[in-house]
């Protein structure tokens, strides 16, 4: 398709999870007992820069909740973002047995503790519901002369691509690894820390290509 300049890459999954809901580290007084849930306001902890695929994501299933009175209280979206989504799961661990504060999941919540120090691990959380999947895509800027994924290979054969991703350990570097592998070219990855950047960076030809979700 000679103006398409997106390439399905891939898929990302989106699950709701709580830290630690069976003890209250914080000493905070739990009041989710029984049928008194929910009684307060539900705070969702984005560990990514608000205007990302994510943040997008869930502010649009939270709305949904919202109208469909799935949740009766008030909800909202804290971003905090950092570290390729450590800053914002360790806020989150920190709130263990505070059945009130959630978050969504990425691929960097699985991958950030295995290379680095994150203040936190998989297993300090309980998965609630998955929310959603969407593919990743690869993409390249509309002026770009590389219109299939075979122009895209070759391309990448002959020179070294600079290709963004949200997150320095995250699906959006994962996959192009696997994808590079596969097709025998080198890359350099440049993380960002949100969706809005990334994209400022590749519409300013800053970068060769990104990869995201279609939010």
């Amino acid at each position: 398709m000679k103006n398409n300049k997106l390439f399905i890459f891939g898929l990302f999954s989106l699950v709701f999870i709580l830290a630690g809901c069976s003890d209250n580290s914080n000493g905070e007084e739990d009041s989710a007992s029984g049928d008194d849930y929910p009684s307060e306001d539900l705070t969702v902890v984005v560990p990514f820069g608000a205007g990302g695929g994510t943040d997008l994501y869930i502010r649009e299933i939270m709305d949904i909740m919202k109208e469909e009175e799935i949740y009766t209280e008030n909800i909202t979206v804290e971003n905090r973002e950092g570290g390729s989504g450590a800053t914002g799961y360790s806020y989150l661990n920190g709130k263990s047995g505070n059945p009130y504060f959630v978050g969504p999941t990425a691929a960097s919540f699985f991958a950030t503790p295995l290379v680095s120090e994150a203040g936190y691990n998989v297993e300090d959380f309980t998965p609630i519901a998955l929310m959603g999947a969407d593919d990743l895509f690869l993409m390249v800027n509309s002026s770009s002369e590389i219109e299939t994924l075979d122009d895209f290979i070759q391309t990448a054969k002959s020179r070294t691509m600079r290709i963004g991703g949200v997150g320095q350990v995250s699906d959006e570097r994962i996959v192009p690894e696997q994808f590079s592998e596969a097709a025998n070219f080198d890359f350099e990855y440049v993380p960002f820390q949100g969706a809005g950047e990334l994209t400022s960076a590749l519409t300013s030809d800053s970068l060769d290509a990104i990869v995201g979700n279609p939010t």
